[in-house]
C-alpha cells in the first residue's frame, strides 16, 4: 500500500499536468470571455452612475435655489 502511494500520486500529478496542456486553450478562453464581460459590465455601469451623480447634483442645485 504505501509502496504504490507515490506511484499514484505521480500519476495524479502526471494526468493533472496533461489536462491542464490539453485544455488550456479552453481556460484561456474562458478567462479571456470573462475579463471581457466583466469589461462591458464596467462600462455599461458607468453612463448610468454618470447620470445619477448628474441627477443629483441637478436635485442639490435645484433645491438650493
Amino acid at each position: 500500500m504505501l509502496n504504490q502511494l507515490p506511484i499514484h500520486i505521480s500519476n495524479f500529478f502526471y494526468t493533472s499536468y496533461h489536462f491542464v496542456i490539453f485544455h488550456q486553450h479552453i481556460f484561456i478562453f474562458v478567462a479571456e470571455h470573462s475579463k471581457i464581460l466583466r469589461r462591458e459590465k464596467q462600462e455599461s455601469a458607468e453612463p448610468e452612475s454618470l447620470s445619477d451623480n448628474i441627477k443629483q447634483k441637478a436635485q442639490i442645485l435645484y433645491l438650493s435655489e
